[in-house]
């Protein structure tokens, strides 16, 4: 079947990459998570599966070329074969058509991972339609999966260089810098809280979703850890589906906040759930089930 050439370059600037050089153990760190980060993530694009182990798809493999002078540019090439997952998702196999959905499956995963986005690029959109339940599921997961990658891939930022780009022919897709390593690198506060909130979006394979942050008066993201209160994946999903039909889905969560050294939230880690007590409710209107205003 046909192959497509998709060209990229990594461009690594600030400190010593303007002398075009960089130290070597913090170089071949950042290009092995960098490289292991972008594999799964065109695997993904190209099969609609997530893998994390043995052999990537035959389908996309990516070459490493030498570097160039500057600052310090590294150039690799993705070659992408045509298959039937790629004609329902990109609509065909051709260059003109496979290539800008692999680069906008790499912007929103990596966007999402580095906390540069927080909703569907416009070029996503009809890609991420297209995509069955399942393979939006996968897709979840991977964004998540390739946060160690990521923080490998930052091993020069503030050592050697003070940013990373990832362009294809004119266009920036990402950027790693100072911002996205605090963000990547961020740390449980353990400084368990309790929430009246309500759950607008639940992924029950990869327990991610989002809810009401009081705090900020926002939806921020949320992980439902791998051991819970029992009850409380139930709990969620009942607040959520609340939500959706248009009640106000409140409940009572217990979570921690993953938050930068600066205070900025990534995520929420909720440890329980549970159905706001009677005894709490205003006006005796039960606030999981009363229609929003």
């Amino acid at each position: 079947m046909a192959e497509v050439k998709i060209p990229y370059k990594v461009l690594i600037d600030g400190l010593d990459a303007d002398r075009h050089e960089l130290e070597a153990y913090s170089a071949a760190k950042t290009l092995e998570g960098l490289t292991w980060a972008l594999s799964t993530t065109i695997n993904f694009a190209t099969t609609g599966k997530y893998k994390s182990r043995g052999d990537m798809s035959k389908s996309a493999k990516i070459y490493m070329k030498p570097a160039r002078k500057g600052s310090f540019i590294v150039a690799m090439d993705a070659w992408v074969v045509a298959n039937p997952f790629l004609s329902v998702v990109a609509l065909g196999g051709g260059a003109s058509v496979v290539a800008p959905y692999v680069n906008r499956t790499i912007e929103y995963v990596f966007g999402k991972a580095l906390g540069t986005i927080q909703e569907f690029p416009d070029g996503f959109k009809k890609y991420y339609k297209r995509l069955s339940k399942e393979e939006r599921n996968q897709l979840d997961v991977l964004v998540q999966r390739i946060e160690p990658p990521l923080s490998r891939a930052h091993a020069v930022v503030g050592q050697t260089a003070s940013e990373v780009k990832f362009i294809s022919k004119r266009t920036q897709l990402f950027a790693m810098d100072g911002i996205t390593k605090e963000y990547i690198e961020a740390k449980p506060a353990n400084a368990p809280e309790i929430l009246h909130t309500n759950v607008t979006a639940y992924n029950v394979v990869s327990r991610n979703g989002r809810m009401f942050d009081p705090v900020n008066n926002n939806t921020a993201a949320f992980t439902l850890v791998k051991s819970p209160l029992k009850g409380t994946g139930n709990i969620i999903t009942t607040s959520m589906d609340q939500y959706q039909a248009g009640r106000k889905g409140m409940v009572k969560v217990t979570v921690d906040r993953v938050q930068t050294e600066s205070g900025r939230l990534k995520k929420f880690l909720v440890t329980a759930a549970e159905e706001i007590p009677q005894t709490d409710w205003d006006n005796g209107q039960d606030p999981l089930r009363v229609i929003r205003s």
